[in-house]
């Protein structure tokens, strides 16, 4: 039976909150907040799409939970 991998993103005003599961058990979880700086920059929410995508797949990265093993990703 395969396992699965789930990447759970919940957006906030000033952080992402990630979360990885293999099947029911998490094995990773993450906050990252984010500077009023940084969100400043953006004039509307959907321009924060990028900003927040790199910094997520940065930290997939150095967790080696590369994006190519998840079989789901949710927000």
């Amino acid at each position: 039976m395969k396992n699965f991998k789930i990447l759970a993103i919940n957006p906030g005003s000033t952080s992402t909150k990630i979360s990885v599961f293999k099947d029911n058990d998490e094995i990773f979880t993450e906050t990252i907040r984010h500077s009023s700086e940084d969100i400043q920059q953006f004039k509307k929410i959907i321009d924060q799409f990028e900003f927040r995508k790199n910094i997520i797949e940065k930290i997939l990265n150095e967790n080696h939970l590369l994006d190519e093993e998840l079989d789901a990703v949710v927000g």
